[in-house]
């Protein structure tokens, strides 16, 4: 999910597909979730 900040058409254009997509939750809270899970665990593994 990492883009350019500095081409503010695809910003727009980025943040109208999420919305589109944020209607179908499913994909996006498991996505979400592993991310999540992952990211805590390097956390407190590496702490």
């Amino acid at each position: 999910l990492f883009f350019s900040l500095s081409d503010h058409l695809l910003t727009l254009r980025y943040h109208t597909i999420w919305a589109i997509r944020a209607q179908k939750l499913d994909r996006v809270d498991n996505d979400a979730f592993l991310s999540t899970c992952v990211i805590f665990y390097f956390y407190f593994i590496l702490k």
